[in-house]
């Protein structure tokens, strides 16, 4: 289709300052892929134009900061697995899929918005343990299984009067 996907190496030294390359050899870049996993990093950059984060890119990787761009429509099946990320604002001008567990077992996250754009699939936010507020904003019509399982911490949870379904066990194990 005249894009490129980005990937790394696994084990390859990359920057502590991560900027994904908005193109290459002159045409874009549209896609993060695997590689950058069980990386630290200061900071991740994601340009605009990038439409799709892929399985397991930055899965066990530490991530001080990360800048979403509002081009983003999925991040992929445990994309961001196990990583240690203190924030994320995931972007909310269009729909955005938020694949079966890409933001499990993150840890250092403490307060996350899923924007109403969102559709979030099974366990998207399973094992967040130091989660502790959710905002669910206006235009979410369903929470998947094991969502939010899992997240020991959680104290506040707004959810919008749009939820229609709540599905079994999206909040098992939620014990604050």
């Amino acid at each position: 289709d005249g894009t490129y996907s980005v990937s790394a190496y696994h084990y390859t030294r990359l920057p502590e300052n991560l900027v994904i390359p908005s193109e290459y050899n002159g045409k874009p870049v549209t896609r993060v892929g695997e590689g950058f996993s069980s990386g630290t990093y200061t900071s991740v950059v994601i340009p605009e134009g990038i439409t799709v984060i892929g399985e397991y890119a930055f899965r066990f990787a530490t991530i001080g900061s990360i800048v979403f761009p509002d081009s983003l429509r999925e991040i992929e099946d445990a994309a961001f697995y196990d990583a240690d990320i203190p924030s994320i604002e995931l972007p909310s001008n269009a729909p955005l899929i938020l694949g079966r567990s890409c933001f499990d077992g993150v840890d250092g996250l403490t307060q996350i918005t899923i924007p109403g754009t969102a559709k979030l699939e099974r366990g998207a936010f399973s094992g967040c343990m130091d989660l502790t507020t959710l905002v669910v904003e206006e235009g979410v019509e369903s929470l998947p299984i094991d969502g939010f399982s899992s997240c020991v911490s959680l104290q506040n949870v707004s959810l919008p009067n749009s939820l229609r379904v709540i599905e079994a066990g999206a909040f098992y194990y939620c014990v604050a």
